[in-house]
């Protein structure tokens, strides 16, 4: 009999400190998924004023590009997009028709982060390249599409943000970037 009692508050014990546990389980999980759910905040970015990290990469028309031997001639703008995305394919289908007899002040790195063919339009310009690389999105922390990077001449990110339209695409390659900003370009 005395047993049987014991055994029993044995049981309400572990069954309180199951409850406990479901309870804080539950709780860390909805705590962890509010993180996760706040717009531009990461744990570790890149930020305006850092150096770039350099890369060599092979772009569709298999040549080499390597950001610093670009750095030599232009400032360049990193346009990270995805041929999953529609606002990036829209973007780049739009950039393709507005670029004619537009004299771009930097080169243009479009780099897609799938490996494989890509859905985004090829262009054929001296200052326009395409890489497939998802190694350049994690050297340069990139989780959402489309983002841009703008690295000046001494190799220092100047300018970083998200793009909207191809217009703003244009006009990002026009402008000259001498201060330092981290904007949403419209």
């Amino acid at each position: 009999m005395f047993t049987n009692i014991i055994l029993t508050i044995v049981l309400l014990i572990l069954l309180i400190e199951l409850y406990v546990i479901y309870f804080l389980f539950n709780f860390i999980k909805k705590f962890l998924g509010e993180i996760r759910g706040i717009k531009n905040i990461q744990f570790s970015s890149i930020y305006v004023g850092d150096e770039a990290p350099m890369f060599r990469e092979m772009d569709l028309n298999n040549n080499i590009v390597a950001l610093k031997d670009e750095l030599d001639n232009y400032d360049v703008v990193l346009l990270f997009a995805s041929s999953s995305c529609n606002t990036c394919i829209k973007i780049i289908d739009d950039f393709s028709k507005l670029v004619e007899g537009v004299n771009p002040e930097k080169t243009l790195i479009i780099v897609n982060n799938e490996k494989e063919k890509t859905r985004l339009q090829k262009f054929h310009n001296g200052n326009i390249y395409q890489i497939n690389s998802p190694k350049l999105f994690t050297m340069y922390k990139i989780t959402r599409t489309p983002s841009f990077i703008v690295v000046n001449k001494d190799g220092i990110i100047t300018n970083l943000g998200e793009l909207e339209n191809a217009h703003s695409l244009i006009n990002l390659l026009k402008k000259t970037t001498n201060n330092y900003n981290s904007q949403k370009i419209i």
